[in-house]
């Protein structure tokens, strides 16, 4: 892990023998800091082999009960792919196909005009397939149902039962589920062919996921737009659903999720609309580990390490926001532990006694939107410093002003619009410290002392010894500005 730049808390500085670069904080906030986690761990579900049954066999027999509309089955032999789907609306015919490439998208009646559901599967299977791979079809009866039987089928063959094939022999069932997803040799591709969209859509698969905090990104191509459900399952605990209403052009979905067992987990991804019957490929399943905080504690002047209680939040770019809850000594400094081991020690910092008398400048900043590393956005928090330095009121900014010359001659202001403005002058700080400052007045929210300023000109440093330096900055004060005008009333 490490810190985001220019945020209040950052690691050590290089020091520069002799000199002390000290930062302070107040008492009166529960300090809050971000930090980056350096991701880990990455495994993925590629789609790059088929994930449906295996034929090991030369010979596969199946059988389909009457079918509800729309369902069916598929077929990957040598180089095509069939999708064969039942059609209530197909009344004239066995079945109609249409291709693309290799791919067959087939229409069967769902009676076999007058017969079984095998019977018009046979008819198809005997003129088509049979004769582009040597294949014999045909359909015998056991127990009063009607099967389906393929003999002499090539090796690295597939069969999807789309849950409704039964009885199925000659196959290594796969993990893997679903309804209208068929594989196309690199991806996982929505296609409802039957005139009706059938309302149970999805592709279910497995996938390893460990305990604890998993960032998951699903890329896809999405050319129609519609709602769907990412459902994972640990096998124990109650499964954890995630709806999305993708949009045309949209290339991926992010989620993160917190497993609570590491387990095989059965991932299911659904569209639960019935608008098209197209228009979603998923590509891979991508899921990411990132390192997370195990512990913190804080070190004292005199060495001692205790820990200290906090609170986390996070978003799903890894990016973590702590609050320190705990009461932290007059000079402290932090060591955070990873889930890798690794430490991350922050430079010394001090909580003063404000009845002293050094020139502190309470100095506190944050942004609308993201700011560099820093993701005010999804985990907005404040940064607070004690800054060593004084404040200095400069003469009034004119921002607007209209004159003009009476009859006497004399000349008579029309209107003016000024503004009160500020110099700031820092005390001497190491160049890594100095480089956090003069970013603070880049954010657009910065308040000094209570009051919100705006800076009207770049920040100004000065190397006044190797790698130390002073700065000054001029800014108008918020809510400041007062109009004169001439006029009667």
């Amino acid at each position: 892990m490490r810190f985001p730049r220019y945020q209040w808390l950052q690691e050590p500085p290089n020091n520069v023998c002799g000199y002390c670069d000290e930062l302070a904080i107040p008492d009166d906030v529960n300090p809050k800091f971000q930090l980056i986690s350096e991701s880990i761990d990455t495994t993925s579900e590629l789609f790059d082999s088929n994930p449906f049954d295996e034929i090991t066999s030369t010979t596969l027999e199946f059988f389909i009960d009457i079918p509800t509309f729309s369902n069916g089955v598929q077929l990957y032999i040598e180089d095509n792919t069939y999708i064969i789907e039942y059609d209530i609306t197909l009344l004239s015919s066995f079945y109609t196909y249409t291709t693309q490439g290799n791919i067959y998208f087939v229409k069967l009646h769902v009676g076999g005009i007058g017969g079984a559901p095998a019977v018009s599967m046979r008819r198809f299977l005997n003129d088509i397939v049979d004769v582009n791979h040597g294949t014999t079809s045909s359909t015998f009866i056991s127990s009063g149902d009607v099967y389906n039987r393929i003999i002499n089928i090539p090796a690295d063959s597939y069969f999807h039962t789309y849950g409704i094939a039964t009885s199925v022999t000659g196959t290594t069932a796969s993990v893997n589920n679903g309804r209208f997803f068929y594989w196309d040799g690199n991806n996982m591709v929505f296609k409802n062919i039957a005139s009706t969209v059938h309302p149970t859509t999805f592709h279910e698969f497995q996938h390893a996921i460990d305990a604890g905090l998993n960032s998951i990104n699903i890329p896809m191509i999405v050319s129609n737009p519609m709602d769907i459900e990412v459902t994972i399952d640990d096998g124990t605990n109650p499964p954890t659903v995630y709806p999305f209403a993708l949009v045309a052009g949209q290339t991926s979905v992010n989620i993160p999720y917190t497993a609570l067992i590491t387990s095989t987990h059965t991932i299911k991804i659904e569209i639960t609309d019935t608008t098209y019957r197209d228009g979603l490929i998923l590509e891979s399943f991508d899921v990411t580990q990132p390192q997370t905080i195990d512990n913190i504690q804080v070190e004292t002047c005199e060495g001692v390490i205790t820990d200290i209680d906090f609170e986390q939040d996070y978003d799903d770019l890894n990016n973590y926001l702590v609050e320190i809850t705990g009461v932290l000594p007059s000079k402290f400094r932090l060591h955070i532990t990873d889930s890798d081991n690794n430490v991350l020690i922050s430079r010394w910092y001090k909580i003063p006694d404000m009845s002293d008398c050094m020139p502190y400048i309470a100095v506190k900043w944050t942004n609308n939107c993201d700011f560099d590393e820093i993701k005010y956005t999804a985990l907005p928090f404040d940064n607070h410093l004690l800054l060593t330095g004084v404040r200095i009121k400069s003469a009034l900014d004119n921002i607007e002003s209209v004159d003009g010359v009476s009859t006497s001659g004399n000349k008579t202001l029309i209107y003016r619009n000024t503004q009160a403005v500020y110099e700031f002058r820092f005390h001497p700080y190491l160049e890594e410290t100095m480089d956090i400052i003069e970013r603070i007045f880049d954010h657009n929210m910065v308040e000094i002392d209570g009051k919100g300023y705006t800076a009207t000109e770049p920040f100004k440093t000065s190397e006044i010894d190797m790698s130390i330096y002073t700065g000054t900055i001029e800014l108008s004060l918020n809510n400041s500005g007062i109009i004169n005008a001439k006029c009667c009333c």
